[in-house]
């Protein structure tokens, strides 16, 4: 078959206190959901349930290694095996001693022979190669439960997929994890892990992070064994500079810490990764697509994990950090289209069939492309719609009740988009002409390379907005009309246009500032490097942008109050108002 890289999906579940264990078939419905995002080349889940008094140990091996645990004092209570394509997947029912390193020993000698203990603790992983179904079949999946899952679908990038070897989820005693991206700090990653005595590596960054956060929580709590690997610990970041995380990646995280489950979500400090989080009555969810968590439940509380943070919650204590944030959608009257019994990618094909100039839909959950080849139409979206809506939009006027994915009016030439709700990362990239109007916040890269063509294009936006904005514009418009400034690096790249901010901007905040010490150690390791010259002629800064702070002038007043009329009357508010108030003004200087 063809591979079409798309990014490894990744989905995972924990119940709340109160609720029943969470059933196979959710987890694997929920995988499934993405099945596009990776290949045959490898797909698994972990299941963890609480207070289970078992130890259980799960090794890739043709060779019988119950004598090699009994050797260490690893009592094997019983063992059962299953064959996969080409070795056998064994399972041992044990009761456990405190010296995991011996396990260790043991996978040092495996390797050798192509075999590998790839599992043991209190937690069950399954994993092979194939599809998230092919896996789900092959361990029975459905017919389980648990308080906590994790699950995902691998898409092969920097190693091998014809063994499950290199499958997820990755486990380290009560510790598994399921990622999406690429570790650039593998490096380091690997050298501190082999600082504790872990030499038999498969060569994967997913396994090396499973590695850490067991050293990480065991050593320093949950909360802070996140915060290292994400960099966001300043007072444990020189001790542990090593163990810190680097490149883009999304993941999850589970740990059984034995009187608790937490289940672990994390972004990477630019979200080049998507990760969605989810909350209902029973279950919390982190998803890569919003769709995995509709698929389960149509009233989940969802909303996207910023850039560089994380989110925590345990079985017994709820949510322990993370913002939460969306808004109910309610619809009562008449409708043309219910969207809830619709594949995700075939609403369009309905509006076609319908042949009207104003269109109402119901029940949307994730539905991707929603009025892409369309034009001239008038449609309104109650629910929340999956990524790409509006893409190429030709003269639609597009209403969402609700919060919009991912890429949101990529390359729209015309028409309008109003959003009611909350926007996905890279809004607006690439449009060249119409209005996006956002009645709350924005994620990371909102207005990327947006450029002007036969018309000026505008993105209005009512509260905050991610890292990013405005990055590589080359024309047209951004109104940011809330005062809480939450994004960096804006108009990074920005060669023309304009961004207007109420309020003032930190100009650390603005562009890119090069760190002079780093750079300066940087050139200094260079053989020719002349200490004679001043750092200053090597350090470009991006001096490309014009920064003003002041009240807008009559022709800005002019262009701003007019789209800040269209979104008063859209969304019931008195933004009018403000616009006489002093703005952060951003323009390129080409």
């Amino acid at each position: 078959m063809n591979y079409v890289p798309s990014g490894c999906g990744l989905f995972a579940m924990l119940r709340k206190d109160h609720a029943h264990k969470i059933p196979g078939k959710y987890i694997v419905s929920g995988i499934t959901e993405v099945k596009h995002r990776g290949s045959d080349r490898g797909a698994g889940y972990a299941m963890f349930n609480l207070n289970d008094n078992n130890y259980y140990i799960r090794a890739f091996s043709n060779k019988d290694i119950k004598k090699d645990l009994e050797m260490l004092g690893i009592n094997v209570i019983k063992s059962y095996k299953i064959n996969l394509n080409g070795i056998k997947d064994r399972c041992y029912d044990v009761s456990i001693n405190n010296n995991m390193m011996s396990l260790e020993m043991i996978n040092n000698e495996l390797w050798n022979d192509k075999s590998r203990i790839y599992s043991y603790g209190r937690l069950n992983v399954m994993k092979g190669v194939g599809y998230p179904e092919d896996i789900a079949r092959l361990y029975k999946i459905e017919e389980l439960s648990a308080d906590m899952w994790l699950a995902h679908t691998r898409q092969p990038t920097n190693s091998p997929g014809n063994l499950p070897f290199w499958s997820h989820p990755f486990s380290s005693f009560n510790v598994a994890i399921v990622h999406n991206g690429d570790i650039s700090s593998f490096g380091s990653n690997a050298r501190y892990v082999e600082s504790l005595g872990i030499k038999s590596l498969v060569g994967t960054d997913s396994e090396v992070v499973s590695y850490l956060f067991n050293d990480l929580v065991n050593k320093n709590g949950v909360l802070n064994a996140v915060r290292i690997l994400s960099g966001a610990s300043m007072d444990l970041k020189r001790s542990y500079k090593n163990a810190m995380l680097d490149g883009p990646y999304s993941m999850a995280i589970g740990y059984d810490s034995g009187d608790d489950l937490y289940l672990i979500a994390m972004v990477d400090k630019h979200k080049f990764r998507p990760l969605y989080i989810g909350e209902d009555d029973d279950y919390y969810y982190a998803a890569s697509e919003i769709s995995q968590i509709t698929e389960i439940s149509k009233n989940a509380l969802i909303w996207p994990l910023p850039a560089g943070s994380y989110f925590i919650a345990s079985m017994h204590r709820g949510i322990i950090s993370g913002i939460k944030g969306n808004i109910n959608v309610s619809f009562n009257g008449e409708y043309d289209i219910d969207a809830s019994g619709i594949p995700y990618n075939e609403i369009n094909n309905e509006i076609k069939r319908l042949n009207k100039n104003s269109v109402s839909i119901i029940n949307v959950h994730g539905h991707k492309y929603i009025g892409m080849g369309l034009r001239n139409l008038n449609i309104k979206i109650y629910g929340n719609p999956g990524n790409c809506l509006a893409n190429v939009n030709d003269n639609n006027n597009i209403e969402v009740f609700g919060n919009v994915l991912d890429d949101c009016g990529d390359a729209m030439s015309s028409g309008n988009i109003f959003i009611h709700g909350s926007a996905g990362d890279s809004l607006g990239q690439a449009m060249s002409g119409g209005s996006i109007y956002v009645k709350n916040s924005t994620q990371a890269r909102t207005g990327i390379q947006m450029r002007s063509y036969l018309n000026v294009p505008y993105i209005v936006i009512g509260d905050t907005f991610g890292d990013y904005l405005g990055e590589y514009m080359a024309g047209g418009r951004i109104i940011v009309l809330g005062n809480k400034h939450t994004g960096r690096f804006i108009g990074t790249g920005m060669l023309s246009g304009k961004i207007y901010i109420n309020g003032r901007i930190n100009h650390e905040n603005i562009g890119i500032k090069n760190d002079d010490k780093r750079l300066l150690m940087a050139l200094k390791t260079l053989k020719k490097f002349d200490k004679n010259i001043k750092i200053n002629d090597y350090i470009k800064n991006d001096d490309n942008l014009n920064i003003e702070y002041r009240k807008l002038n009559n022709e800005e007043l002019k262009e701003v109050s007019m789209h800040v009329k269209v979104y008063d009357e859209h969304f019931k508010t008195s933004y009018i108002n403000k616009i006489k108030n002093r703005f952060t003004i951003i323009s390129g200087k080409h």
